[in-house]
């Protein structure tokens, strides 16, 4: 086990990955992406909207402008 960076959790545990290879680096691992962290990216690839569009559908309800708040367990 191993711990890394989120964003908005701060220190996650990280399951290691038990395979080596002797001819492959090993690459850091990263935290996944927050719950909408890509909507704006990806809404401006698929639809090419612009920052006014996408605050549109945001405030017609369309998607989630942020993403929920952290629980504690």
């Amino acid at each position: 086990m191993t711990r890394i960076k989120h964003g908005r959790l701060g220190w996650v545990p990280n399951v290691r990955s038990p395979i080596r290879y002797s001819q492959t680096p090993i690459s850091a691992p990263v935290a996944a992406p927050s719950v909408g962290q890509h909507t704006d990216e990806v809404l401006r690839e698929l639809i090419g909207g612009d920052d006014a569009r996408i605050a549109q559908l945001a405030a017609a309800g369309v998607f989630g402008s942020a993403a929920p708040p952290v629980s504690d367990p």
